[in-house]
């Protein structure tokens, strides 16, 4: 610490080339130079950047400038001129530490200063180093290439001094001496501030393999014994962690993969099948549903179980996740029941108009006056009182309840029920079902007879239709006339009923009459042309009348010539 603070490092030139005047008069009242007299030396380095210049001088002479820290980053540590005392030689010497050359923060570019610092080092300084990199010797583009040739012009001025002046009687110059006196004098004029006599140029060569290898060796060494003392046990133990903790990840989203691939299965299994037997409404409907759920989570599980059995899991775990399965399959059908049960009244009108409206064989009825209308519609009715029955409640397990029938006796025919139950209270003005779970109740008794009312009003345009045109129908195909119309033809035609008595001859043209008539019936099909309409029949006939004459005449006269004459 003594010899550090005896050094007096003084900052002589900044970066932007100011001298430090008060600095440099500290300097020299601290380190007591008027007292040598002229018994003292200046020793300056100079170099390029980030070549040791101020560790070189620190382990010489005992100074204490700023040091690089390689670690950190190589970047500019000196800027401008240090000056600093050795300490412990004799006599007083000075030192000062010049910015390195080519550096990247002034730029290629920008070599006035590197010159100028050049100059006035050579100047003022008994001996000056020249560091540089051992790689460096011989190379075009070296990093102390420029400093080294201002130096060498320096020198190569003044070691041929007399041959320079001894053209300064002549008369005239031509323009490449002219031009070649002009850079000579530029050089004198810079170079008549010291003596080149007195500056003594010493070069470093820095070699850096050998430093590098003495950094190396500790450096390897505390390696070696880092390595020599790892306790493993904490990398194993850690590394243990790490490979349960993915193969915990990779089983536990190969769980999840599965169980969404069989839970898709089973949806698609069941939602469907379960969809085409709720519409069907047979009286085994949740027989067959239950049935189907049995199996399809038979197999799913079974399936499942397979796929599980390769990833190693605990028993408990895989049972857990099978009776996940089994119960997914369960919400899906109560799903489906429960999305059923909200359209029940639109599926019940689907129904009835199904049964009404087509045959046996699905096609459309013909309401020709043959059909009962009242069993046609009291079979429809009560299929979709069926219908309501099943999705009045879920049933996966067998309840034993009475649902349908007890639908059937209170809707289906309400007359007979009253008849029967006179004193007895409404089966359906309650809120709940016998033997029925509360939270499996879909539909309440109370809210099957509102859709029923309902349902009977919005069907009931249906089987009017249906009755009036079967009405229509009838008397479209009814010609004869009513009873009093022909007891008023046989009073006020008696007289003419003796007449044709009275003469025969009536009788026969009559009799011709009525088969001509006929004929015309049968040919012309005048009961179906009045099917249409009255005047749609009159317009039809009149455009067939004269061609059905004229055929009939013709197809008697043939059958006249092909009869055979008389023997």
């Amino acid at each position: 610490m003594e010899s550090a603070a005896s050094c007096c490092s003084t900052h002589l030139i900044d970066g932007d080339g100011t001298f430090n005047a008060a600095g440099l008069e500290k300097f020299m009242k601290e380190v007591k130079l008027s007292e040598c007299g002229l018994s003292y030396a200046i020793v300056s380095i100079m170099g390029p950047q980030s070549s040791g210049k101020s560790t070189l001088l620190n382990h010489l002479f005992h100074t204490n400038f700023l040091e690089m820290d390689a670690f950190k980053g190589r970047s500019q540590t000196t800027k401008g001129i240090w000056m600093a005392r050795c300490t412990g030689i004799e006599p007083c010497t000075v030192v000062m530490d010049l910015e390195g050359t080519d550096g990247r923060e002034r730029g290629e570019d920008d070599t006035a200063f590197e010159k100028q610092s050049a100059l006035f080092a050579l100047a003022v300084s008994d001996i000056v180093l020249i560091n540089m990199w051992c790689h460096d010797i011989g190379r075009e583009h070296a990093a102390n290439k420029p400093l080294l040739k201002t130096v060498f012009q320096v020198y190569h001025v003044y070691f041929f001094s007399s041959y320079i002046y001894s053209y300064t009687g002549l008369s005239k110059y031509s323009a490449l001496i002219g031009r070649n006196g002009s850079r000579m004098l530029e050089y004198t004029s810079d170079d008549t501030l010291f003596s080149p006599r007195k500056t003594t140029l010493i070069f470093v060569i820095r070699d850096k393999t050998r430093t590098p290898l003495e950094n190396l060796e500790p450096v390897l060494r505390e390696d070696i014994q880092k390595q020599a003392d790892w306790d493993s046990s904490k990398a194993r133990v850690k590394l243990s962690h790490d490979i349960d903790s993915h193969i915990a990840d990779v089983k536990t989203a190969k769980i999840s993969d599965l169980t969404a691939l069989y839970e898709s299965k089973v949806k698609t299994t069941l939602y469907g099948p379960v969809e085409a037997l709720l519409e069907g409404a047979a009286d085994d409907t949740w027989h067959a549903i239950r049935k189907l759920l049995r199996n399809e989570s038979e197999t799913a599980v079974f399936e499942f179980s397979d796929a599980l059995s390769g990833l190693e899991m605990e028993e408990s775990a895989k049972k857990n996740l099978l009776s996940r399965l089994e119960n997914y399959a369960v919400e899906v059908v109560e799903g489906k029941t429960k999305e059923e049960a909200a359209k029940v009244l639109n599926r019940m009108k689907e129904r009835f108009t199904t049964i009404f409206n087509h045959d046996n064989d699905l096609m459309p009825r013909v309401w020709t006056g043959k059909e009962d209308i009242r069993a046609i519609n009291k079979t429809a009715r009560t299929s979709s009182l069926k219908l309501l029955s099943v999705l009045a409640a879920i049933r996966l397990e067998d309840y034993g309840d009475k649902i349908q029938g007890i639908l059937l006796v209170a809707l289906a025919d309400p007359a007979q029920a009253s008849d029967k139950n006179s004193n007895v209270q409404d089966p359906l003005a309650t809120s709940k079902w016998e033997k029925i779970p509360a939270d499996k109740t879909l539909i309440t008794p109370v809210q099957c007879k509102s859709l029923w009312t309902q349902f009977q009003k919005e069907t009931e345009y249906a089987v009017s239709q249906a009755i009036s045109a079967q009405k229509a129908n009838k008397q479209n195909n009814n010609w004869m006339p009513p009873p009093w119309a022909i007891l008023a033809l046989f009073v006020l035609g008696f007289n003419e009923f003796i007449t044709l008595l009275r003469n025969p001859l009536y009788l026969i043209l009559i009799f011709i009459t009525f088969l001509l008539i006929k004929a015309l019936w049968v040919q012309m099909d005048i009961a179906s042309e009045f099917q249409h309409g009255v005047f749609h029949g009159f317009l039809s006939l009149s455009t067939k009348l004269i061609p059905t004459i004229l055929n009939l005449i013709r197809k008697l006269s043939d059958a006249g010539q092909r009869q055979p004459p008389p023997h």
